[in-house]
């Protein structure tokens, strides 16, 4: 049995075998083309590592990327750590009292409340909304008595207004949108 023969190329594709293709081995049978284009991809591979080596001191070395200025180029660690770091300032606080602050200065802020029937309660925000409310909703988790609704409204930067005709004794679920 023979080896395949190599060499330092970049085979631009690996040849699919189709179907059709008829059984055929030797240097040039077509059963041996994409082991050879493989083989070849190995070579070349192998020869850039080295390059490196004798370029840049070491095969171990990274490969370093300079900063990224239009869309078709890689972004480099430091640029990444930038953004990350950007991201870090849109806080939140994922509990079930919480809030999420969006890139675009959004608020959005959630919670539950326990309610006796009938009643009507302000509800202090986890954080204030620094410019507006724009939206404030409920929802009853229990029996609805007949008739009985769920509603909340914006009242201020820090507080909401909720309101249930509920048996009572329920769990009342909130969310507030803002900026």
């Amino acid at each position: 049995m023979a080896n395949i023969l190599e060499s330092e190329t970049w085979d631009t594709g690996v040849y699919q075998l189709e179907t059709t293709d008829p059984v055929q081995g030797g240097v040039d049978g077509v059963d041996n083309i994409p082991h050879k284009a493989l083989a070849n991809r190995t070579v070349w591979l192998k020869a850039q590592v080295a390059l490196k080596a004798l370029l840049g001191g070491s095969a171990t070395q990274l490969f370093k990327v300079k900063a990224a200025v239009s869309d078709d180029e890689a972004v480099n660690k430091g640029q990444i750590a930038t953004v990350l770091d950007g991201l870090a300032s849109f806080g939140n606080n994922l509990s079930e009292n919480g809030y999420q602050k969006m890139p675009n200065g959004l608020i959005l802020q959630w919670g539950e409340l326990a309610v006796s029937a009938n009643t009507t309660t302000y509800v202090t925000l986890p954080i204030a909304f620094p410019n507006n409310s724009l939206v404030a909703l409920a929802s009853g988790s229990g029996t609805v008595t007949s008739g009985g609704v769920v509603n909340a409204d914006r009242y201020s930067a820090t507080q909401i207004i909720v309101g249930s005709q509920l048996s009572g004794g329920e769990t009342l679920t909130w969310f507030a949108i803002g900026y």
